[in-house]
């Protein structure tokens, strides 16, 4: 007996949520009036295409359906997280949106005939109904500050210490959304390099490499900054020793958590190891030095690539470690922390650019390092439609 194919209708009824998904991931919307709408809201990372596409960002909560076409329990969670994180960044008139985007966005499910286009506006409603509870609920908004001091570290990496007008939160080695009045709307997770105080005050370092963190990099003392709501983090168990690795500027999320650990009464023993192409650029030592001195659970280890500054490093003292020191050591950061051992009994966090945390990560693993030791956090962090 043969089977029968089921029909475009039958197919919806199975899984109506999960045809849309399909279709529309192949058929990008054209969503021109929400586009208007964020056009508004320049500071909101939707308004920034490729950063935040908002046409990815619809299509996902569609995956996230459940079979019978309501929104499932994760997808509850992670629409919550996705409102709270644009309330954050600026986004005050979410219900607002969601009304611009339902017209456009049943046009395109037109295709799909009468069924997909009913559950559709059912599926929307529920959202709609979220989002002005959250909204209603929440008090997040985006918490400005003012630049304070702006070091040049080198000539590409500048440390940037603001006053916040509020107290941020969030846990040492998250990253933080951030925006200015100059960077035309466009946002840059950047990692705090001090724990989250009382005092309002916060510390970022930054390196020239796209337009939005060039811009960042060269802050004028009075510029004012706007932060959004921290992402990422890691699991920390101190009762194990811990390995932190360091390349580049992701030397201010492992400089946070080690700083968080001077609260601790027994901190674990930590190992640090700095990378960077060349000696320049190791633009925070001399003050980890210092902070080692204090903490007889620290231990440093600076790696680098090339052995000489390049003509157009332009290091400064703070690259410079306190006579006696031992130099740092020159080759290919992982093989040369592979060459420890398997590092099996500790905690593992590597933080820095995406190439150099992957190249790292994997050259321990195959090395004997245990791969669910080891947590990442890179430059490009993944949000809930990726």
């Amino acid at each position: 007996m043969n089977s029968i194919e089921p029909t475009p209708p039958q197919r919806l009824e199975l899984g109506w949520a999960q045809e849309i998904y399909r279709y529309l991931s192949t058929h990008p919307l054209a969503l021109r009036a929400a586009a208007d709408y964020l056009g508004r809201h320049q500071y909101m990372r939707a308004a920034l295409g490729s950063d935040f596409p908002l046409d990815r960002a619809i299509t996902e909560l569609f995956r996230l359906a459940d079979i019978n076409g309501a929104l499932s329990s994760r997808g509850r969670t992670v629409l919550i997280r996705a409102i709270h994180t644009a309330l954050h960044q600026g986004a005050s008139d979410l219900p607002g949106l969601i009304q611009t985007i339902v017209p456009e966005f049943l046009h395109h499910c037109e295709p799909l005939g009468f069924s997909a286009g009913f559950r559709s506006q059912q599926f929307i409603g529920e959202i709609i109904h979220l989002v002005e509870t959250e909204t209603a609920r929440s008090s997040a908004r985006p918490i400005g500050g003012e630049v304070v001091e702006v070091a040049k570290r080198s000539r590409f990496i500048h440390c940037i210490r603001i006053i916040t007008d509020e107290p941020l939160s969030y846990q040492p080695g998250q990253f933080i959304p951030v925006t200015s009045n100059y960077t035309q709307g466009r946002w840059r997770d950047l990692l705090p390099s001090i724990p989250a105080n009382d005092a309002c005050q916060i510390e970022f370092h930054v390196r020239t490499s796209n337009a939005s963190s060039t811009a960042l990099a060269h802050a004028q003392p009075g510029d004012r900054w706007l932060f959004g709501l921290a992402g990422g983090g890691f699991y920390i168990d101190e009762t194990e020793d811990l390995l932190l690795i360091a390349h580049g500027t992701g030397l201010a999320g492992a400089r946070a958590i080690i700083l968080d650990l001077f609260k601790r009464t027994n901190p674990p023993r930590t190992y640090l190891f700095v990378c960077a192409n060349y000696p320049g650029e190791l633009y925070e030592l001399r003050s980890l030095w210092h902070i080692a001195s204090t903490a007889p659970w620290l231990f440093i280890v600076p790696v680098i690539s090339h052995a000489e500054d390049a003509w157009w490093v332009g290091a400064t003292e703070h690259s410079i470690a306190p006579r006696g020191l031992h130099l740092p050591h020159i080759g290919c950061a992982g093989e040369h922390i592979s060459s420890f051992g398997t590092w099996s009994g500790h905690h593992i966090i590597i933080f820095g650019d995406t190439e150099d945390v992957r190249g790292t990560r994997d050259n321990l693993i195959a090395h004997g390092t245990p791969a669910e030791n080891i947590q990442t956090l890179d430059y490009r962090h993944r949000y809930f439609w990726d």
